[in-house]
């Protein structure tokens, strides 16, 4: 969850107000803190989807698309981690869930 809730807090508001959402220093701060500890805990597999997912998730020219694939994949990746390894879900039924 801490890996996620900054990226969640973004997510929630740009949703809500439909335009961009500019990171302050607290979330940013949060991203980082949860990507070290990340390292130590998550799988191989995770932590590539993750370091894929930032790599553009920061990227002030992205767009909703690839974000969302990166994210989708990162979901899937952690699901996966947390015991759901048959999952049949797919990258678009995940993203449907927002």
């Amino acid at each position: 969850m801490k890996l996620l809730t900054p990226w969640r807090e973004i997510v929630v508001l740009s949703m809500m107000s439909k335009k961009e959402i500019n990171w302050n220093r607290q979330q940013m701060q949060k991203v980082y803190e949860a990507a070290f500890d990340t390292l130590l805990y998550a799988s191989d597999d995770v932590i590539r989807c993750y370091g894929n997912f930032l790599s553009v998730g920061t990227k002030p020219d992205r767009t909703a698309d690839e974000v969302g694939r990166r994210l989708s994949a990162l979901l899937k990746a952690m699901r996966k981690d947390l015991g759901n390894k048959l999952t049949t879900l797919n990258e678009v039924e995940i993203m449907a869930m927002r």
